[in-house]
């Protein structure tokens, strides 16, 4: 103790018999920092610190897409339109024009297991789409959805034409995810271009509506041809085609 100071005496003997003043202690404060930051710079690499710009600058461009389409369907739209694309959007919910056209397969092969398998097809298309697939993102959909013209801020409404108004995430798009699984399952070589029109329209008509932004259709469309082409190595369904085939073989 250094009674001048009344404070600890914090000088040691050198070897030559001089006191050397300890040095002080360093805050622990700083030590922290100093090791988080270590740290930081040990385990983040460089790439990693521009996935944020990198990031921003993806969605910024997703953005400008989607506003560029709802530009074009602002452009466009018109009760002739109204008319084809909001009973077309509600007939596809719940993939129920999809089920209908697997049930009149089954009718045209006369073999009731073709409708079977695309029941079963969507079913397990719409279980993943609808439920982790979704869950992952919790998108919001558009805030100027259909029936906000004629009721601003009116978000629990009745909507136009029975559609249905949805609870879950915005993307991807679920109907544009049935509408392509469905076409890539059921088309061949003459029919795909009738398949795959329809899967467009349904598709646009989403966005047509103001259910999904047009980026979510991009996603769904492309995720339901992912899904078809699965779906067709593991549950095939028959065309009318094979199955006339099929016929003529047995009989030979």
């Amino acid at each position: 103790m250094n009674p001048a100071t009344n404070k600890p005496d914090n000088a040691r003997p050198t070897a030559g018999g001089r006191k050397r003043r300890a040095p002080e202690a360093e805050p622990v404060e700083a030590i922290v920092a100093e090791i988080d930051d270590a740290d930081f710079r040990d385990d983040v690499a460089a790439d990693d610190l521009d996935a944020p710009a990198e990031l921003d600058g993806f969605r910024a461009k997703v953005a400008a897409f989607d506003a560029a389409a709802d530009r074009l369907v602002e452009r466009f739209s018109s009760p002739a339109l109204d008319r084809i694309f909001y009973p077309l959007s509600s007939a596809a919910d719940h993939s129920v024009l999809w089920h209908a056209l697997g049930a009149w397969r089954g009718l045209r092969t006369g073999d009731a297991r073709n409708a079977r398998r695309l029941g079963m097809i969507m079913a397990a298309e719409s279980a993943l789409t609808n439920g982790p697939i979704k869950a992952m993102f919790k998108r919001v959909r558009p805030a100027d959805g259909p029936g906000t013209k004629e009721a601003p801020g009116d978000q629990d409404g009745p909507l136009p034409y029975g559609l249905r108004r949805p609870v879950t995430s915005s993307f991807p798009s679920g109907h544009a995810t049935a509408a392509f699984t469905a076409a890539v399952v059921l088309s061949d070589r003459t029919s795909f271009p009738l398949y795959f029109g329809l899967a467009g329209a349904v598709a646009a008509s989403r966005v047509y509506v103001r259910l999904h932004h047009a980026s979510d259709v991009v996603a769904g469309a492309a995720l339901g041809l992912a899904f078809g082409l699965v779906a067709r190595k593991i549950l095939p369904v028959a065309s009318p085609r094979q199955s006339r085939k099929t016929v003529r073989v047995r009989v030979r």
